[in-house]
């Protein structure tokens, strides 16, 4: 990704952020619907254009078989100093508010260097039967709790918490602008790096396919929350410098 597309997603975010959401005026992150309920879908509209780009598209169509559709309500974006923001979630899957019905891809970019002087993002490494994987190392982790029942897995969180805290550890090193995926039922948390002074923006992309919709997902959403994949015409010959190593 380009450093002056970078630098203007960074002053996007930090524009975001300066918005006071009345009902979570203290935490590190906006919901790209924060930004609509408070009638600036024009922000929406730079984001998109800028964070959904190529190849992103066609990975999320490789991965899913199907065209992508942007969840709105589920795509974040964050700044985050560890130590001077509220504490970061503990050990979880997305899996507890998107379920576990359909295959969800986060495309997850951060827009500093992330890992090893700024917090990052850590991954389990456990390997589980019954689990499966986009990724050639994030292995995904089905939790015992299986069911879309939310109370039910933060019931459960506390033993999950357990059987991944002595598992070996992923924290990836990414460049500003690369992009890590990872589906819904992979175990991850925001990466420890106490003293750690730098500040985390970030853009989190959540995708399903078209046909492939959470079961009662639709009940949820809010006004365009369901963005196609070419919503916006115009192509904007942006190259993200690495997807992973998702697709051969």
């Amino acid at each position: 990704m380009p450093g002056n597309v970078i630098s203007s997603l960074i002053d996007l975010v930090d524009e975001m952020m300066e918005l006071k959401i009345p009902r979570a005026p203290k935490r590190a992150y906006r919901l790209l619907t924060d930004m609509l309920d408070l009638g600036r879908a024009d922000l929406v509209d730079r984001l998109v254009r800028a964070a959904w780009c190529a190849p992103l598209p066609d990975v999320a169509r490789k991965l899913l078989t199907y065209d992508p559709v942007l969840l709105i309500t589920h795509c974040i974006v964050r700044r985050y100093q560890q130590g001077v923001s509220p504490p970061a979630s503990p050990w979880h899957v997305d899996a507890e508010f998107l379920g576990f019905d359909q295959p969800v891809i986060n495309f997850w970019t951060p827009l500093v260097d992330v890992g090893e002087m700024v917090p990052g993002l850590s991954f389990t490494s456990d390997r589980r039967e019954g689990g499966y994987a986009f990724g050639t190392w994030l292995e995904s982790v089905q939790p015992t709790e299986s069911s879309c029942d939310t109370q039910a897995f933060q019931r459960g969180r506390a033993g999950l918490q357990e059987r991944l805290a002595p598992a070996a550890l992923i924290s990836p090193v990414v460049s500003a602008g690369d992009t890590l995926l990872f589906d819904q039922v992979i175990p991850h948390k925001t990466q420890e790096m106490f003293g750690a002074p730098g500040v985390r923006y970030s853009v989190e992309m959540r995708v399903a396919g078209r046909q492939h919709l959470p079961s009662g997902y639709l009940g949820s959403v809010k006004r365009i929350a369901l963005v196609p994949d070419g919503f916006w015409e115009g192509g904007h010959g942006l190259e993200v410098i690495r997807a992973c190593d998702m697709i051969g």
